[in-house]
């Protein structure tokens, strides 16, 4: 794998994020911007500075916790959340 990974910006992002303490309001069905970072292996890494890909909320599990799927970039960044 010569792909250069990018894992000291994206604990560099994480930092950032965590610092602002935000708890984003999610719900089962809606499509999100997320920042899902840089990834070890084959996972699905995301993308640009802020390493973000849409995902769709599958389920719920607490307020924190959300299983999901990664989905192909459509839109632009500046589109938060669309309710399926």
């Amino acid at each position: 794998m010569d792909e250069k990974k990018r894992f000291d910006d994206w604990n560099m992002a994480k930092k950032k994020a965590h610092k602002l303490g935000r708890v984003p309001a999610f719900k089962e069905g809606e499509i999100w911007w997320c920042a899902i970072g840089e990834n070890i292996g084959i996972e699905i890494n995301g993308k640009q500075k802020k390493f973000s890909r849409p995902v769709l909320v599958l389920k719920k599990i607490s307020q924190l916790s959300t299983d999901y799927i990664v989905l192909t970039n459509f839109g632009d960044q500046n589109t938060i959340i669309k309710t399926l």
